[in-house]
């Protein structure tokens, strides 16, 4: 089995405005690794060099305080009072400090972004938009289904899904509601915190495919038992539910819903 489909990230890679991205990203992650880590020492105590007079020794500290000070443009402590604001509150003073640096580069380069996004998708057209992306893959997939069901494959769905009557499946079907649905139905589908299932009553429907639709996506208090059963599974619970039908369990649940009669 392919776990992988390597035509997407072929996809991705042919893609000069992807990967003009993924290197923003990159470049972008790396910036902010960097301002975390000064962050986590100032919350520490540990003041950044640029608020520390500089040793001419130490050299890589040096460098350090001086791309700090480039990206974030802060104002050493010492001289806050030049840009200090003239209104106070609670003797709270405001700072006009300007924009760090790095938040106003990367507004630009998101402006940057959205200009070359407009163009490539929707002015030259060169990629596909996302519905048109959406549409092929819907097309792809329709071809695989059809393969598959060309080979002797079934997916049961609420579309298709039918009653069954051979042995085999009707066990199946009970030994799946035993393990799943007498919780809540009882051991003879007689009903308990859910209803009756062995009547006529519905509250949601009585056809097969409102069954199935309930059990699949869940209504309420039920469960989507999609996620746990498969279309096969559920077409079985409902064959086996269908063949005792109208058996009066003892202690049953009073009927809920409306009655459903079969179309002859």
């Amino acid at each position: 089995m392919e776990i992988f489909n390597t035509s997407y990230l072929q996809a991705f890679i042919n893609d000069s405005l992807a990967m003009s991205l993924l290197a923003t990203l990159v470049v972008f992650a790396i910036i902010l690794s960097y301002l975390g880590n000064v962050y986590h020492q100032i919350t520490k105590g540990k003041l950044p060099e640029v608020y520390v007079e500089r040793k001419p020794k130490v050299k890589n500290k040096e460098v350090t305080s001086s791309v700090i000070a480039v990206l974030t443009d802060t104002v050493p402590i010492e001289r806050e009072q030049e840009i200090m604001m003239d209104h106070e509150y609670d003797g709270i003073r405001e700072l006009d400090n300007n924009l760090p640096p790095w938040w106003v580069w990367g507004f630009y380069v998101c402006i940057a972004w959205a200009v070359m996004y407009l163009v490539h998708y929707h002015i030259f057209e060169l990629g596909d938009s996302s519905a048109q992306e959406y549409q092929k893959e819907m097309i792809t997939a329709d071809a695989e289904n059809r393969a598959f069901l060309a080979k002797g494959g079934s997916r049961v769905t609420g579309d298709n899904v039918e009653y069954l009557s051979d042995a085999m499946s009707l066990a199946k079907g009970e030994s799946i509601y035993q393990g799943n649905c007498k919780t809540c139905h009882g051991n003879a589908a007689q009903g308990d915190v859910g209803p009756n299932l062995t009547d006529k009553f519905w509250k949601h429907g009585g056809t097969i495919q409102a069954r199935f639709l309930i059990i699949d996506k869940g209504f309420g208090a039920m469960p989507k038992w999609g996620d746990k059963l498969s279309g096969k599974d559920i077409q079985m619970v409902l064959s086996y539910l269908k063949s005792i039908e109208g058996s009066n369990p003892p202690n049953a649940r009073e009927p809920e819903g409306e009655e459903y009669k079969e179309e002859l």
